[in-house]
């Protein structure tokens, strides 16, 4: 295993129960969505800057930089692209120290290599 594979490992364990790593992870997976989106309409940045009537750059900007993503921004790209926002919180089981579980954290991991993949693919 990698050296940059070992540490990157190391900090999922360390921030797994990180509530900023947690919404990061989640916007990650959001905009991953609309890259995916994008990539299935064949639709690159310039045309979906258009449809929302802001610059390439903003929109770069946007799918570059998911932790200084707002709600708003969030359901305004994604109905750009025909994608429905629908927000669901559930109780997390809790452990023997009644601490929140920190759920399942390699799904987070495999959205973030796709939210990777599907940045390059829509440009």
């Amino acid at each position: 295993m990698s050296k940059s594979r070992e540490l990157f490992e190391k900090w999922e364990r360390d921030y797994a129960d990180d509530p900023q790593y947690i919404a990061y992870g989640l916007l990650t997976d959001i905009t991953a969505a609309i890259c995916t989106a994008m990539q299935q309409q064949g639709m690159k940045r310039k045309d979906l800057a258009e449809r929302l009537g802001v610059s390439p750059q903003y929109v770069t900007r946007f799918l570059n930089t998911p932790g200084n993503t707002t709600v708003h921004q969030v359901v305004r790209f994604a109905e750009a692209v025909g994608l429905h926002v629908n927000l669901s919180l559930q109780p997390q089981p809790l452990t023997s120290t009644a601490k929140p579980a920190a759920g399942n954290r390699s799904s987070l991991r495999a959205s973030r290599e796709r939210y990777a993949k599907a940045r390059i693919d829509s440009t």
